[in-house]
């Protein structure tokens, strides 16, 4: 999913144990910019709502 990029896991912020830290080979932190994480944000938006509907 992009790297992880397009889950959950960086709309707090990156996380300490993060490849990112770790290992820069796989997602640039500059890859997780503001603008990256609001359209990550809508994009749950939308899944959440998805699910929502499905599981009713």
């Amino acid at each position: 999913m992009a790297q992880g990029l397009l889950t959950d896991r960086y709309l707090d912020g990156i996380p300490g144990d993060s490849r990112i830290k770790a290992d820069g080979r796989f997602l640039q932190e500059s890859a997780v910019s503001q603008e990256a994480l609001q359209k990550v944000q809508a994009l749950n938006e939308i899944a959440k709502e998805q699910i929502d509907e499905i599981l009713g």
